[in-house]
């Protein structure tokens, strides 16, 4: 909703003022300047002298009053919405302004708010918009020169550059510009820069824009020709030094460009005579001569790629990538090497010393007795390592080295389509040279065959021998457990690390557990049995009471005493009546306590259990019989699962499963329902630490009433002719898990543990016994 306001409102303008305490003085004339036309002066005002006033305003004052005001004065007249009307202000003038100043007073009184003055769609109207967009309220400058604007006027000035980029300027000015509503254009094709602010922001930024755009230094082009290293590698080198140094350079100076040619191997520099010849002198440095050379070598016992692994290893990393380049000709065996004289004598030395007839492998067999692992565990183990690369060697087929390692050409034979020098070997996994005839297959049953992977069938073992990475045959003999491999001497020096890593003592944990079962139940019962009896004539009536505490003659209606346990009272009176009463109070306290231990290897399970079996049968029934047969057995008790997985020197990762079964009442058909509390987690622990888990608590309470019907309402007779039983107990359980890791060699500490067992069971030690020896 608009509002408007005229000079024709003077008496609402006057209640506004009074009621802001608005009060407004012209110094030229006596009267109130409120009740005076803007448009004529008053009588007594000098002709030429400048018209003041003096604004008095209170702390805080809407902006609307001095939008009433200047509309007045100014007699303009103004359209704002109700966002304007709350705005506050405060304006301080202890002396007198002149009245043309009023309006941009206003102007400046909506800048700090956020709004801007602009002329309405109606002549002689002006109205307060948002200054959230200032192109869209702004004026072209045009050939108007920038000081004829007002201040707070927003206004579009176009900028025709001449020496600096329109991108790089609008990153300079960006902070000069009025933070709300101003912003700035760029046109790089047409090199211009078009910025639109309040008029006197703008008149500092075009003194900025005419200082930064100024003719700079002279820019050249040169070429120069790389002798001793790639144009690209040399382009980067050059761009990462003069990058570190772009801080001490000229400030606002454009940076040296350096482009390649990779087909002339040539560098092309744009920048001016300074940067050039910075630019030449630091090309001078890193083109230099390294003073390499190319060779070929030949071997005979030992492969190429073998020596060619050891340069690389016995060179430092950064000499090797700078200095050191080679190929392998696996057909003839030779070694291409491009590098240093010092690099070509430490292969000459290598040469000398590893290609001489002894350090030919005597066979291509060899045994590997495992001491502590499981042969085919070993075997799976190898089979998963891919044969692309182990251990650093790439594997394949080889040329010109036999398995024996001998050098030469045509050793090679076809073997499924691949090219390998590898020297038939026989042995019970290579198939016959070719031309010979193959043995004869045992006779075998045409049945149905399972078309999985033996390795995925359950219950068979993978085959024994395997062609391995590094084409190796690989068989496994599992009376002395070992792995006999067929390969030459370069893959069975891997395989030989390998099983070494592979066959290692592996580490103990003793496992300590103990379980605690802690038992409390409370039982209370009270009954009371009577028995009466009243005749009329030979008819004689019997009224009792029967809870299982007495029986019942049935001719004279007497109760006789079942003794029971607990409290027993009993009163026969033939003329009246008899009763029995019982009462009886249970408390059991009971603790169960087992601490089994049990010695596991390094990430294997560990169980421990203790275990009852209960026989149960099944019953078969038809139509015309019914026969019952044994079914099995039903299991309850405790067991416990470990699996520790040592990490480190001083920690441990336990998994652990603790399950206490217990029968709870005797079933249906024989078969006793169990009730079972788990426990189950993995934790990490440190060495010898305990492990406290449990804290399983189950509590039972129940309470039990047989009474008369109505007489159980009533208080004392419900005591008199009824049975009460109440019964609560609780179990808690507790397991307590302590690993200890058995590090020596020598089995001493379990040997230590040991002893300590047998001295608390009274046997003797294993030591030996002092005895006299007979000596001839």
């Amino acid at each position: 909703m608009f509002h408007f306001l005229s000079r024709h409102l003077p008496r609402i303008l006057r209640w506004r003022r009074a009621l802001a305490a608005f009060t407004l003085i012209a110094c030229s004339c006596p009267a109130v300047l409120m009740a005076q036309q803007p448009a004529a002066g008053p009588a007594n005002q000098p002709t030429g002298q400048v018209r003041t006033v003096e604004l008095t305003l209170p702390p805080v004052t809407e902006l609307k009053l001095l939008i009433d005001y200047v509309s007045e004065e100014l007699g303009i007249q103004f359209l704002y919405e109700d966002e304007v009307a709350q705005e506050k202000i405060s304006v301080r003038a202890p002396q007198e302004i002149p009245v043309d100043t009023l309006l941009d007073i206003l102007r400046s009184a909506l800048k700090m708010k956020g709004f801007a003055l602009v002329d309405a769609d109606v002549k002689g109207w002006m109205k307060v918009v948002k200054a959230d967009d200032l192109p869209r309220i702004a004026m072209p400058r045009q050939d108007r020169p920038i000081q004829d604007f007002r201040g707070t006027e927003a206004v579009t000035q176009t900028f025709l550059l001449s020496h600096m980029s329109p991108d790089k300027l609008s990153g300079i000015i960006k902070p000069f510009l009025s933070k709300q509503g101003a912003n700035d254009i760029t046109l790089p094709d047409q090199n211009l820069l078009i910025v639109t602010d309040y008029a006197d922001n703008l008149r500092r930024i075009a003194k900025l824009i005419e200082t930064i755009d100024q003719a700079g230094p002279a820019r050249e082009i040169q070429f120069y020709t790389a002798r001793h290293i790639a144009a690209g590698d040399l382009v980067k080198q050059l761009t990462a030094t003069l990058a570190a140094r772009a801080a001490t350079g000229q400030v606002g100076l454009r940076p040296v460009t350096i482009s390649q040619d990779e087909r002339t191997n040539q560098l092309m520099i744009v920048g001016t005579k300074a940067q050039i010849a910075e630019v030449d002198r630091l090309v001078k440095a890193f083109d230099v001569s390294l003073e390499q050379r190319t060779e070929i070598y030949s071997f005979q016992y030992i492969d190429a790629m073998r020596i060619d692994r050891l340069v690389k290893d016995i060179l430092d990393p950064l000499t090797a990538k700078r200095l050191y380049r080679s190929a392998i000709d696996r057909d003839d065996n030779l070694l291409i090497a491009t590098g240093t004289e010092a690099v070509h004598k430490r292969i000459i030395w290598l040469r000398e010393q590893m290609d001489v007839a002894t350090k030919r492998p005597s066979s291509g067999m060899k045994i590997y007795r495992l001491k502590y692992a499981n042969a085919q565990d070993v075997l799976n183990t190898l089979r998963s390592v891919p044969s692309a690369n182990v251990g650093g060697e790439t594997f394949g087929p080889r040329r010109g080295v036999s398995a024996l390692g001998r050098g030469g050409v045509n050793l090679s034979r076809n073997l499924g389509g691949n090219d390998s020098p590898i020297e038939f070997v026989p042995g019970p996994n290579t198939p016959d040279q070719p031309g010979e005839p193959s043995p004869v297959p045992p006779a075998v049953r045409d049945e149905p065959r399972d078309e999985r992977p033996q390795d995925e069938i359950p219950g068979i073992a993978p085959p024994a021998g395997s062609v391995l990475p590094g084409n190796a045959n690989v068989t496994v003999d599992e009376n002395t457990n070992s792995l006999i491999v067929f390969a030459d001497r370069t893959v069975q020096e891997m395989y030989a690390e390998l099983i070494k890593a592979l066959d290692r003592r592996r580490l103990q944990v003793m496992i300590e557990a103990k379980v605690v079962i802690i038992d409390t139940s409370d039982n209370f019962s009270l009954g009371v049995e009577v028995s009466g009896f009243s005749s009329n004539g030979l008819r004689r009536m019997f009224e009792f009471t029967s809870y299982g505490l007495s029986n019942v003659n049935p001719a004279t209606g007497a109760l006789s005493l079942i003794p029971g346990t607990g409290f027993n009272w009993t009163l026969v009176d033939p003329s009246v009546a008899d009763a029995v009463i019982r009462a009886l109070t249970t408390h059991r306290r009971a603790q169960v306590m087992s601490a089994p231990r049990i010695l596991v290897n390094d990430n294997a399970v560990g169980t421990l259990a203790s275990v009852t079996e209960v026989p149960f049968s099944s019953i078969n029934a038809s139509n015309t019989v019914a026969t019952t047969s044994f079914a099995g057995f039903a299991e309850a008790g405790t067991t416990i699962d470990v699996k520790p997985r040592i990490t480190d020197e001083d920690h441990l990762q336990l998994e652990f499963n603790v399950a206490l079964n217990s029968f709870t009442q005797t079933g249906t058909d024989g078969v006793p329902p169990r009730q079972t509390d788990q426990l189950k987690s993995e934790v990490m622990i440190p060495d010898g630490y305990t492990i406290i888990a449990g804290g399983l608590t189950r509590r039972n309470m129940s309470q039990g009433h047989d009474g008369v019907p109505f007489l159980e309402n009533i208080p004392i007779l419900r005591e008199l002719t009824s049975s009460y039983a109440e019964a609560q107990s609780q179990t808690t359980l507790f397991i307590f898990l302590r690993p200890v890791i058995l590090r020596d060699d020598k089995f001493r500490d379990l040997k230590y543990l040991s002893d300590l067992d047998l001295t608390e069971a009274l046997e003797p030690g294993n030591y030996p016994v002092a005895a006299p020896l007979l000596i001839k």
